[in-house]
């Protein structure tokens, strides 16, 4: 197709100037095609790899979920809830978490964000999944 357009450039009577846009105007399209594939192949990509994490977390749990004294900081509570089979909201809900991020939040964060400490956080996460267990 390339090959196509330019020789069509070269029948065409037009002046050098003409031909310099035209293949300007080429150069950019091309560009904006590669941007594009890129950006789904990477898009397509990512989307893949999390849902075989989550496909991961649901059917080989590393994590004992009848023992919620694995809760660790640096864990999301999308990635509790999964690990420990509870509903989307509620941990929002038992801690009042309002956050327009959760739950793609991790609880370091969010006890930085609500100024209590991290361990607090995480005791009272811990609760409320005891809870949910019983």
């Amino acid at each position: 197709m390339r090959k196509r357009l330019l020789s069509l450039i070269h029948t065409i009577n037009t002046s050098r100037i003409a031909k310099i846009i035209i293949l300007a105007i080429l150069i950019v399209f091309y560009t904006v095609v590669v941007i594009s594939i890129t950006h789904n192949l990477q898009y397509a990509y990512h989307n893949e790899r999390f849902y075989l994490n989550r496909h991961h977390l649901r059917n080989n749990r590393a994590t004992d979920v009848s023992n919620p004294d694995s809760v660790q900081a640096w864990m999301t509570f999308d990635y509790i809830n999964v690990v420990y089979r509870l509903p989307k909201d509620y941990l929002a809900t038992v801690l009042g978490i309002t956050n327009v991020q959760y739950p793609n939040l991790r609880i370091s964060k969010y006890a930085t964000l609500t100024k209590q400490s991290p361990e607090q956080l995480i005791t009272n996460i811990k609760e409320a999944i005891r809870r949910y267990k019983k």
